[in-house]
């Protein structure tokens, strides 16, 4: 009889650690069972960064945009407004056919980003006044700065 005892609680205590052991510590979801209309696949996950992903805007209206933000920054009269313009519309033209023609080569994407951003900067460079270029370098300083803080910020949210 003791025997028989020890042997149930034994068994009880195996089935409690394999219990244990198959538990990743994420808790899981209720099971539920998909709807006619829906797939069954599992959803994909969302990105860390999520944000709510919006259309690519078109290279006119990324053009518009910059040119918008470069005029409130620097200060840029009419004839200016349009070179600009001009200047990162075909800018942004290149970065699209670029992303189409390195779709997989990764170093040739950012040697051509590169070339086309020095291209972009030679262009700027001839049309602003020594005033504008000083408040040029600063605006890109101060975007920089943003954009490492947001690789900082992701990279602290990793650890966690």
């Amino acid at each position: 009889m003791k025997n028989i005892k020890i042997g149930i609680v034994l068994l009880l205590m195996s089935v409690g650690s394999i219990a244990v052991a198959q538990h990743s510590g994420k808790p899981t979801p209720p099971f539920t069972l998909p709807a006619q209309n829906q797939s069954t696949t599992a959803p994909t996950q969302p990105k860390l960064d999520a944000t709510p992903e919006a259309p690519e805007k078109t290279p006119e209206e990324r053009a518009t945009a910059h040119t918008k933000i470069l005029t409130q920054k620097l200060g840029l009269n009419a004839d200016q407004q349009k070179s600009v313009h001009e200047f990162c519309l075909k800018r942004a033209q290149q970065d699209d056919a670029d992303k189409i023609k390195f779709k997989t080569d990764k170093d040739g994407m950012k040697n051509a980003r590169r070339l086309n951003g020095e291209t972009f900067e030679k262009n700027i460079d001839t049309l602003l006044t020594p005033d504008q270029k000083t408040k040029y370098e600063q605006y890109k300083q101060d975007e920089k700065e943003k954009r490492q803080k947001k690789v900082d910020a992701a990279k602290e949210a990793k650890k966690k």
